[in-house]
């Protein structure tokens, strides 16, 4: 597994998963990744895209909240979610493999409702029957950060 952004490009690491956010009394469910807008997002491991969601004009405020985003399935255990992006380069039944190009991270506020631009990664339990379970704190899966 990889850092979905690499980590010259990462300007800081906001929250990760959290039951409950100081700011917005919710849950946060991944790890947000701060980087300049047009920063390339690739794929942190191999798997197989089961969704690309444009939430940017939903009526549903969830959805609305999370922008353009993928979701890839690892076949095995886990479920990776990539909200945020500001185009998207995958469609909808692709395979993957570990560092694949996904898009771009979107402008603030115009894909979700991020005041920076950012990346909203997240790492969820795959159920038995392939659904989305509950949420793992990327930090914890993913490689120690280099400089």
């Amino acid at each position: 597994m990889m850092w979905p952004i690499p980590s010259f490009w990462i300007i800081d690491i906001g929250e990760s998963v959290l039951k409950k956010r100081a700011h917005k009394n919710q849950p946060h469910s991944g790890v947000d990744i701060h980087c300049n807008a047009g920063t390339p997002i690739l794929a942190a491991a191999a798997g197989t895209i089961i969704a690309i969601v444009d939430g940017r004009k939903s009526s549903k405020v969830e959805t609305r909240a999370a922008g353009l985003f993928v979701e890839i399935d690892d076949n095995k255990e886990y479920i990776f979610r990539y909200l945020h992006l500001g185009e998207c380069a995958v469609i909808a039944g692709q395979t993957t493999t570990e560092g694949l190009y996904l898009g771009t991270v979107a402008d603030a506020h115009t894909s979700g409702l991020g005041n920076r631009p950012h990346l909203h990664f997240e790492i969820r339990r795959r159920t038995t029957g392939g659904g989305i379970g509950a949420d793992v704190d990327p930090i914890r899966l993913l490689p120690a950060r280099r400089a």
